[in-house]
């Protein structure tokens, strides 16, 4: 009966230890998608970031293919790209410093990143929707766009 114990308490051990070691190395995905539909000011095939919140200020936009069901827009590192329409913002780098964001495609998803290579917690959008950043809020560092 000894034995059998030992091993019951070890098992959830080892369980509670893995499953917290496991826990730590997963990043947690928001759904950023609070409202469906555009706002007008991201083009069909597109995905946009901007300055402030409310899909307000400067504006970074960029194309992909939303006839394609796969991802078609990867950026690694937002660090070289910048606001580029008039506005709070206009002409800061996108990297660090969106608040909200937006995608227009049918059946399509962004994925925006906390770290640069996609890694960390990430914002969610998908299927033409606009919304405020969560974990990435100011601290978005790199996207992926597409109809997968």
């Amino acid at each position: 009966m000894k034995i059998k114990r030992a091993i019951v308490a070890g098992a959830a051990f080892l369980t509670t230890f893995l499953g917290a070691a496991q826990g730590a190395a997963f990043a947690d995905t928001h759904n950023s998608s609070d409202t469906y539909g555009t706002t007008g000011r991201c083009a069909y095939s597109h995905v946009c970031l901007y300055y402030n919140s409310g899909q307000s200020g400067a504006k970074f936009s960029r194309y992909f293919n939303a006839s394609s069901a796969q991802v078609t827009l990867a950026i690694p590192d937002l660090a070289g790209y910048y606001f580029d329409s008039s506005g709070a913002g206009a002409g800061q780098t996108v990297k660090n410093n969106a608040a909200s964001g937006e995608i227009y495609g049918r059946n399509c998803s962004m994925w925006v990143y906390y770290n640069s290579n996609y890694g960390g917690n990430i914002d969610y959008f998908g299927d033409t929707s606009y919304g405020q950043l969560w974990y990435t809020y100011n601290e978005n560092a790199s996207l992926k766009a597409g109809c997968p």
